[in-house]
């Protein structure tokens, strides 16, 4: 897999595109959690799926693809399914979903359109 660094030519800024699919999952010893982001694409509302093994807590980022953060969430779960329902006026474009958890680090690329 190969990761291309880009650099934005108004602001200068670098930033590194990501690929990915539309759902993750990863394994650690005693602990399973899979991660996925639907509809993608979505018009409005994006849906945040999640699942976990254990009690844990979860960390949420959102960002744009200069890596600003639209919006985070920090939570203590318990084991089972979750939701998170993500309804902005952000405007159209390619966002950022990481999702972290338990040293677990995943991030899905989703495409919000108007």
């Amino acid at each position: 897999m190969k990761n291309d660094a880009v650099i934005d030519s108004i602001t200068k800024q670098s930033y590194i595109i990501i690929p990915g699919t539309d759902s993750a999952e990863e394994t650690r010893p005693g602990f399973e959690t899979t991660f996925t982001i639907l509809p993608n694409p979505s018009f409005g509302e994006t849906t945040i799926n999640y699942s976990l093994s254990h009690p844990s807590p979860v960390q949420i980022r959102i960002t744009d693809v200069l890596g600003i953060e639209v919006s985070s969430w920090s939570l203590n779960d318990q084991a089972g399914e979750h939701s998170l329902l993500w309804n902005t006026d952000t405007g159209a474009g390619m966002y950022y979903c990481t999702f972290s958890v338990q040293g677990i680090i995943k991030t899905l690329p989703f495409v919000k359109l108007k």
